[in-house]
């Protein structure tokens, strides 16, 4: 009650200036700017805390001030969008977060209120709302990795669960959250490793549940099977779980799946799309293997420059891996974390990424480093016992005539073969990364163009055609040890083998080969 009473007194709830700290511009002239991502969480608060405290808990002269304060932000959210006032609404983005927050408390305050009191209200924020349900992929893909999907899916999900209870199912059954659990369930791969390419913070989701760099997959899991009672969720939460969250969604869902009906197991494989990945695993154990390869979209937003990259998980251990995401304040983000640095992809010449002035890396791209242009995914074969999938990332670099990657895989090995060729009889030196999830140096053997990397869990054998330089070089990541945003420690080092050819080269073909020790 006496947070009500302090949520009473804001108006709006989102304080004016909120796109001040990006552009450096002053607010309008009107004071407006927009409503953003506390109007969508300040109704949710509200509109929760109403719907649990016991009839009668909150007094007349309380309940006139949330009403009052309600009203306002409806019409806030509505003249917005008319006015086109966020930059989301004037480029008309409805993939991102912002573009869904807001909405979510217009709906949210129609309810509360009483949505045939504010139909014409009601049916603006579905409306919009839907569009970005549509947005997203057909087989239930959201646009980013799985964090960005917690926070925005979140809010569709208290936003469709609402209107259901209300009588209006129309967004709980559209068929990007009707898919959306499987798309999910799929990230978590073997040893409680998750695919994190995009920019995912959290890179495992442990059994209890509780994750020390921050992110709960868990709680995600449990609110989505408790708003949408999807069999998906139930069943990952029944078997690839201790016990769902402890917290409000947590409690609630344990009712459900105290009930029974446990759904058939989810699929091991897929490929999906609009993700523009293919993931696949051996069994829901977790030491099984584990396999997932990154393409390019057209539609790609707020990705990294991963274009081709491998990751290979062996019976529960980490083998191939990406560099990860770290806070945005990290010194070393553009450079060696979202960029083609962090990732086991081409690169041609040897020109390192240097520091641009935006904070983030998705501006970044210099001569010889991948640009995020489309990279088809062809799959050849997916099934119980591996896979075969073609990446072509020639449209990712300049000069390029040529950057085809067959990635081939059974329980027990995988091989990469790289076929590399320059434009117009240039020549420069080509090379590739390989993020090693080894926790000690790897031994490196060879000469010419045989080489082979050795370490406790596996080895990697490399043939070309040209001759190579291989060495080992630390790279920080925050996929084997992630930090929470505000740990002042150093990032954690890994081994990466960086492959190379001798001499400048008009192309090449390499083969990876990668199997137990």
């Amino acid at each position: 009650l006496a947070q009500l009473d302090e949520m009473a007194s804001w108006s709006p709830l989102q304080r004016p200036g909120w796109t001040c700290f990006s552009n450096d511009q002053p607010l309008p002239p009107d004071g407006k700017d927009g409503s953003w991502l506390s109007t969508g969480t300040g109704v949710r608060a509200i509109a929760l805390a109403l719907d649990l405290l016991p009839a009668d808990t909150v007094d007349t002269a309380l309940r006139a001030r949330l009403d009052t304060l309600l009203r306002a932000e409806i019409e806030q959210v509505v003249d917005d969008w008319n006015q086109k006032r966020q930059w989301f609404v004037k480029w008309r983005n409805p993939i991102t977060n912002q573009w869904v927050l807001p909405l979510e408390g217009l709906i949210g305050a129609c309810l509360v209120l009483g949505r045939e009191r504010y139909r014409d209200a009601y049916e603006f924020g579905v409306r919009h709302m839907r569009e970005a349900l549509d947005a997203h992929g057909a087989d239930g893909e959201f646009e980013e990795g799985a964090h960005y999907a917690a926070y925005t899916v979140t809010s569709m999900l208290y936003t469709a669960h609402a209107m259901a209870r209300a009588g209006d199912d129309c967004l709980l059954g559209h068929p990007f959250l009707q898919r959306f659990p499987t798309w999910l369930v799929h990230h978590l791969q073997p040893g409680r490793w998750l695919i994190n390419c995009f920019d995912s913070f959290t890179p495992t989701a442990p059994r209890g549940g509780h994750n020390p760099a921050g992110d709960n997959f868990l709680q995600f899991l449990s609110l989505l099977a408790v708003t949408t009672n999807h069999p998906v969720a139930r069943w990952a939460l029944r078997h690839l779980f201790d016990r769902p969250s402890e917290d409000l969604a947590g409690l609630a869902v344990r009712v459900l799946l105290s009930e029974g009906g446990d759904a058939p197991a989810v699929p091991l494989y897929a490929a999906y799309d609009r993700a523009r990945r293919v993931n696949w695993r051996s069994g829901w154990e977790d030491d099984a293997t584990g396999v997932w390869i990154r393409g390019g979209h057209p539609s790609d937003q707020h990705d990294h420059f991963d274009r081709g990259h491998v990751n290979f998980i062996l019976r529960g251990r980490p083998i191939l891996i990406e560099a990860g995401t770290p806070a945005y304040h990290n010194a070393l983000i553009c450079s060696h974390y979202s960029s083609g640095l962090g990732h086991n992809v081409l690169q041609l010449g040897t020109q390192m990424p240097g520091q641009p002035s935006t904070p983030l890396g998705e501006y970044l791209c210099l001569p010889g480093w991948q640009k995020k242009a489309v990279a088809p995914l062809t799959v050849q074969r997916l099934d119980a016992a591996g896979g075969e999938v073609t990446v072509d990332g020639t449209a990712c670099y300049d000069g390029l005539q040529r950057w085809r990657r067959t990635v081939r895989w059974t329980i027990n090995e995988l091989t990469v073969e790289d076929d590399v060729a320059l434009a117009d009889a240039h020549t420069d030196i080509v090379c590739f990364r390989w993020h090693l999830g080894a926790t000690q140096s790897p031994r490196i053997q060879g000469a010419g163009a045989r080489w082979q990397a050795t370490w406790s869990e596996a080895t990697l054998t490399l043939e070309s055609s040209v001759p190579l330089v291989v060495i080992e070089e630390p790279m920080p990541d925050h996929t084997l040890v992630a930090r929470t945003w505000d740990d002042p420690a150093p990032d954690h080092l890994h081994p990466c083998l960086v492959v190379r050819s001798a001499e400048p080269v008009a192309g090449l073909r390499l083969t990876t080969h990668v199997h137990p020790a």
